[in-house]
């Protein structure tokens, strides 16, 4: 999401531009919430109120993204396409195929 204001808030972005951007490419109100809740304790984004706590009822004004939120957003998002790509090419076919894959499930 790309705004000239962006400069004027430090990096900031209003919290109803961007859950109005996300909910014009079809993300609904409980997934955008989700998902903000999670970055920030993932510390992919932070608060414009310094030392404040997000928790799911209280909604900041303005968000931006962490360095490590940068980082992912753009350097290791590039290895899901290939662990994706491995999931969807694996076949697990059989019980003894299926037995096999199961270790590396969480």
């Amino acid at each position: 999401m790309h705004n000239s204001s962006k400069s004027q808030h430090s990096g900031y972005v209003k919290i109803e531009e961007l859950i109005t951007h996300l909910q014009s490419i079809g993300y609904t109100i409980p997934q955008i919430n989700k998902v903000i809740l999670i970055a920030y304790e993932k510390k992919l984004v932070e608060t414009s109120e310094r030392g404040a706590e997000l928790k799911a009822d209280i909604i900041p004004n303005m968000l931006r993204i962490t360095s490590l939120g940068a980082y992912i957003s753009q350097n290791a998002i590039e290895y899901f396409a290939y662990i994706d790509a491995i999931v969807v090419d694996t076949p697990i076919l059989t019980k003894a195929s299926e037995k096999k894959y199961k270790m590396f499930q969480n």
